[in-house]
């Protein structure tokens, strides 16, 4: 399990790299990114060019510009499981946005030592914490 942050830096990288994402898709290369020399062979024995794909990606968009981008680039996407609790809520609303459409039930899981550990719920009804003045 990791971090809501790590998704949401996920998608920041996506966005900062679009051009080279949909490059990779439609070439089916692995681009020069540093620090992954040693698992590049590896990745790319799987690589595949797929320019249907890559032209799919294309007219979706990045993903700050469209609301539920991940649901339409992984249409299977059904869970996100991460840590989200304390400092880590203020990622949500950013992953909300990104994931689902504001009234999409979703199901939460959170460790709160001996806590609730799953509840369905409306992200129409999540309640942040914050109130207006």
């Amino acid at each position: 399990m990791t971090f809501l942050t790590f998704f949401v830096d996920l998608i920041h990288h996506i966005q900062a790299h679009w051009d080279m994402f949909i490059t990779s898709v439609r070439d089916g290369t692995i681009p020069d990114i540093e620090h992954i020399d040693h698992i590049r062979t590896y990745l790319q024995v799987n690589s595949r060019a797929n320019p249907q794909r890559a032209e799919e990606l294309q007219s979706i968009g990045p993903p700050l510009t469209c609301s539920t981008w991940a649901r339409r680039v992984w249409p299977n996407l059904k869970t996100l499981v991460c840590i989200c609790s304390g400092t880590f809520a203020t990622a949500m609303p950013k992953v909300m946005a990104v994931v689902c459409h504001t009234s999409d039930p979703i199901q939460l899981i959170r460790d709160r030592r001996g806590g609730l550990l799953g509840k369905m719920f409306s992200f129409k009804t999540w309640d942040m914490g914050v109130r207006s003045a």
